[in-house]
């Protein structure tokens, strides 16, 4: 068994792994800062207040829209990149698989061939 996962193991290509892992932990790290830098602070009330208080309260609105826009389209390119690492992974365990499954059946053939031969032998 331990064969099998050293087998899967030697045919990822982690020369791919290794080299995306870089733009993924960036991709992640600069997503975290931008979610936890976020302000927490409680909008601006514009009730009973002057149009330069509406103004202000609209613009620190479509700031804050344009910000999680951005942080938005970097989870975006984050998850995009995970799946295709994910599928590059799938796609060599499949392959793994069928190589598996074939080396099964030669190993039968080759063993039911070993026993008729012994048992001709042995006769």
């Amino acid at each position: 068994m331990a064969i099998g996962w050293l087998a899967m193991l030697q045919t990822v290509p982690w020369q791919d792994v290794i080299s995306a892992a870089p733009k993924v932990a960036g991709g992640a790290r600069s997503l975290w800062q931008a979610v936890s830098n976020r302000s927490a602070g409680k909008p601006p009330q514009v009730l009973d207040a002057g149009a330069d208080a509406v103004a202000t309260a609209i613009k620190q609105h479509e700031e804050s829209i344009a910000s999680l826009n951005s942080q938005m389209l970097s989870a975006s390119e984050l998850i995009t990149t995970l799946a295709d690492q994910n599928a590059s992974l799938v796609s060599n365990i499949a392959r793994i698989r069928t190589q598996l499954m074939w080396s099964l059946i030669i190993a039968g053939t080759s063993l039911s061939i070993a026993v008729g031969s012994l048992v001709l032998v042995l006769k």
